[in-house]
């Protein structure tokens, strides 16, 4: 053997290499090289049990009962040995081993649990230890609905224990059903530094007035639709302690107003990334221009990802307003605020009606963030598009792109593309607009679906690479598109 492999920094470096390679290799390499020699064995097998999924592995080193069963098994020192070895395990099922349910803790180094299902209802020993720092449950469906509940309230019960034994849990993940119980043991996770909620009205109001007082939360995903503005200004108020002190990373689904009440009670200079799912609303975005406005005003110095979901479409809206809300749907006007967030580095807009921008647009957006990175306007959906609805961005805006945003690096314009084939075969009216504009730094576009594909396939990708040379990645429904552009990378 040669003497650099004896050396444990090199050592390291090779098994977590083979831990990193693709689908089962893993397994059966670390196997193997558990098997060569003494002094790969620990390393090899650290590796190996390091992640599970399921207590299966385990339980196959106990020592079974008379008739094979696990009434009274026994635990081994191998038992204990492997177990370990384990920080990272998921459970999907439900079990009860009594010769080890009963022990204190099953898995000492464990680092990482996921519960799902009937796994929620897994014994504590085999999912409680002092070095706990991420949880995710989902509590799943059922067709009993007790039987969600009492998985619920199961998984109250596992986080309270949590709370009490891992004193550097940071990171939650749930999914699902909660009951007042689960509500109330979330509340009491202060310690967090990260969550995400999944659970659709079942997040109580005071829950989330609890969750914005956790001193050291730095990262928030939740669905908070269910939750009444007023209220949780009410319940902040009451509270006085600090709204989110230390968040810089907010995802939310909420109404427009909990999301402009969350803003207005954020510190300044905190927040960096914000990804807001906007409930449906009749009359359009409008109501949005003073949530830009407190953002600008409040984190003009921290903001680099702003991403705004619109969940409306065409037949929610006011029927006396559909002939008149196009002009009205995200317009530069209402962007306007934005402008003061100058260390914006994406940008996106997603919504199945297309913004009404143009393509001067695109240049007082470049002027407002010079170090933009990814832009998103959105892409036509040509079968969903209204009849009526008016296709404000032509092909001129490929080059303003790459003039006023020369850092950009992924882009998505609502331009229809049989608009970008039509204009490839029309010459120019000057000898100043045969100089195409170019932009090096894009490397990924997003397009609409183009009708006739195949005939139209050649001359769109040529327009775009006329543009911008140094594109990697064009995603378009119609796979004749990339299919044709990968064709050329080849080239």
């Amino acid at each position: 053997m040669h003497h650099a492999l004896l050396i444990d920094e090199v050592l390291q470096l090779i098994f977590d290499h083979c831990v990193a390679l693709p689908k089962s290799e893993p397994r059966w390499t670390l196997c193997q090289l558990a098997r060569c020699c003494k002094a790969w064995k620990d390393p090899a097998l650290d590796r190996l049990w390091s992640r599970i999924d399921g207590m299966a592995p385990l339980v196959s080193l106990l020592q079974r009962g008379e008739q094979g069963t696990t009434d009274n098994a026994s635990v081994s020192p191998a038992f204990h040995a492997y177990a370990a070895r384990v920080k990272a395990i998921s459970h999907p099922t439900r079990f009860s081993i009594p010769g080890v349910d009963e022990l204190a803790t099953v898995m000492p180094r464990l680092e990482a649990v996921t519960l799902s299902f009937h796994g929620c209802m897994v014994p504590s020993a085999w999912i409680l230890s002092d070095r706990l720092r991420r949880i995710a449950v989902n509590i799943g469906p059922a067709r009993d609905p007790q039987t969600v509940i009492d998985r619920s309230n199961a998984a109250a019960s596992y986080l309270e224990q949590a709370t009490l034994r891992a004193l550097d849990l940071q990171t939650l993940h749930i999914r699902g059903r909660m009951t007042e119980s689960l509500n109330c043991a979330v509340a009491g996770l202060t310690q967090l530094r990260s969550l995400t909620i999944y659970a659709n009205c079942f997040l109580t109001c005071e829950t989330l007035a609890a969750v914005a007082n956790f001193p050291r939360l730095q990262s928030l995903a939740i669905h908070a639709s269910g939750i009444p503005h007023a209220d949780f200004a009410d319940a902040l108020s009451r509270s006085g302690a600090p709204c989110f002190p230390a968040l810089e990373d907010l995802e939310i689904r909420a109404s427009g107003s909990l999301l402009a009440t969350v803003i207005e009670h954020m510190p300044a200079r905190v927040l960096t990334k914000l990804r807001a799912e906007v409930d449906r609303s009749p009359r359009g975005p409008g109501y949005l221009k003073g949530v830009f406005e407190m953002l600008s005003h409040k984190m003009s110095e921290s903001m680099s990802e702003l991403l705004i979901e619109d969940l409306t479409e065409f037949e929610d809206l006011d029927t006396s307003l559909r002939p008149h809300v196009s002009p009205e749907w995200y317009p530069l006007s209402l962007l306007a605020p934005l402008a003061g967030l100058k260390d914006l580095r994406q940008f996106a807009i997603v919504s199945m009606l297309a913004p009404a921008l143009t393509d001067a647009d695109l240049e007082r957006m470049g002027k407002w963030w010079p170090a933009l990175q990814h832009l998103n306007l959105g892409t036509f959906d040509v079968d969903y598009l209204p009849p009526d609805w008016p296709v404000q961005m032509t092909p001129a805006a490929l080059p303003a792109v790459a003039k006023f945003l020369p850092h950009l690096e992924s882009l998505a314009l609502p331009i229809l593309p049989i608009d970008l084939v039509a204009t490839t075969g029309i010459p120019p009216a000057s000898a100043s607009e045969a100089v195409v504009p170019q932009q090096t730094a894009l490397r990924s576009m997003t397009i609409g679906d183009v009708h006739d594909a195949a005939a139209c396939a050649p001359a769109l990708v040529k327009a775009l690479l006329a543009t911008f040379p140094s594109l990697r990645t064009v995603e378009c429904p119609a796979h004749e598109v990339t299919e044709r552009f990968a064709a050329v990378q080849l080239c």
